[in-house]
């Protein structure tokens, strides 16, 4: 039997993720512009922000929950 057709913007399916506030490392101005996300072969997203209060630019990195404490144990 064939699956009924589910449009993309049903909200029903989509992916939930963590929302992590985050600041400019310079100012910590909290609203950031994105400007590039790139991901793909197996490396997770990373995506390009510039600070609109300052200027500076910076990365962000999008990881899966298991990795998430891993991650903050060996940076902060």
């Amino acid at each position: 039997m064939d699956e009924p057709f589910v449009p993309e913007e049903d909200e029903r399916f989509l992916p939930i993720v963590p929302f992590m506030p985050f600041r400019c490392p310079a100012c910590r101005h909290a609203k950031p512009k994105t400007y590039t996300v790139r991901q793909g072969g197996g490396v997770p997203a990373t995506r390009h922000h510039k600070c609109q209060n300052c200027g500076q630019r910076y990365k962000s990195i999008e990881l899966k929950r298991e990795d998430l404490k891993a991650w903050v144990e060996r940076n902060m």
